[in-house]
């Protein structure tokens, strides 16, 4: 049995090998409730959230198997929930994003087209942001992962905007309650002085953007942004890279040597250099699209269906194949 989520509370109980393949918050949040408290708006969520932090800190231990990656927020959160290294599978899960939805010349229906048309409407150059926004640069969001450094990204962006290379560059970035820096960033953008640059985009439904508007949106972006905080990625850097579009991130280099032969992010931590790799995709188009086309490469190769089938069917017959009498108490 394979568990993530919420999932290891049950799969605990379910008397066979079991692995947790660990997604992010699963492992490094859920188990610390106390932690994030002031996240949950009432005493009736901020018990529920406790009792189910202690079944997950639990499960995690009891596992058969912890398939993490290894970037430093999983292996802090490992190493605190004291969960034995011999438990630790020391190869990598990679996500798996799906590369025929996300893929540069995917179906959209009309209205997710013209949604996205309306949100670059008039502009030279587009930077997609759809990450959430999490400024806060606090211990613990940084400890968990949970810190994006998109001021970062901003300051950035204002400095792209002020070299006057382009004549009408934009930042879109969804409106959604999910990002819980949202009214820091509106603000931020304000006094930067680039209201007139950043489209906020509100989903149809109000709450988030399915993947069809999603794939109308990362067709129409010249670059797409991700994450500036621990140096790590998830699925928007999967999602634009399978749909051909250059990706600008920070990604710990060491870890990511580890784990691939060579990777196609054009990699920016700080402003003033993510100013200049936004000067420089916008001044060579040619570039742009090379460092797609190997993305969508990279991406198929690593992290669709099928190049991610052959490490998870090893795993998961290495995984029935362990001696029951392993499972610890």
């Amino acid at each position: 049995m394979v568990a993530s989520g919420p999932g290891p509370v049950f799969a605990q109980f379910c008397g066979r090998p079991w692995a947790f393949m660990v997604t992010g918050g699963d492992l490094t949040v859920k188990p610390f409730p106390l932690t994030f408290l002031d996240w949950y708006p009432n005493w009736a969520h901020r018990v529920a959230a406790m009792v189910a932090g202690a079944w997950q800190r639990r499960a995690s231990r009891r596992a058969t198997q912890v398939w993490l990656q290894p970037f430093a927020p999983m292996l802090d959160a490992a190493d605190r929930l004291s969960i034995p290294p011999s438990r630790r599978m020391d190869r990598y899960f990679p996500l798996v994003v799906d590369t025929t939805r996300f893929s540069p010349d995917a179906p959209v229906g009309p209205d997710a087209s013209s949604f996205a048309g309306s949100a670059v409407d008039g502009s030279d150059f587009v930077v997609f942001h759809p990450s959430r926004l999490v400024m806060d640069r606090s211990e613990k969001l940084v400890r968990t992962g949970q810190w994006k450094g998109n001021d970062r990204l901003l300051r950035g962006f204002v400095d792209f905007v002020r070299c006057g290379r382009a004549e009408h560059p934009v930042l879109v970035m969804p409106d959604i309650a999910q990002s819980r820096d949202r009214d820091t960033a509106k603000r931020m953008v304000s006094a930067l002085g680039i209201d007139e640059n950043v489209r906020w985009i509100v989903p149809p439904d109000g709450r988030f953007l399915d993947s069809n508007y999603m794939v109308a949106l990362y067709q129409h972006a010249d670059v797409v942004c991700d994450e500036f905080g621990v140096g790590w990625f998830g699925y928007v850097t999967l999602e634009a890279m399978a749909m051909g579009r250059p990706v600008l991130s920070h990604v710990d280099t060491t870890v990511m040597d580890k784990l691939y032969p060579g990777n196609p992010i054009v990699t920016a931590r700080e402003p003033r250099e993510i100013a200049v790799r936004l000067q420089e995709l916008f001044a060579d188009p040619c570039r742009r699209t090379e460092i797609g086309e190997a993305g969508r490469k990279w991406a198929l190769r690593f992290h669709s269906p099928d190049g991610a089938a052959r490490v998870y069917l090893s795993s998961i017959e290495a995984l029935l194949a362990h001696a029951p009498d392993t499972e610890p108490g």
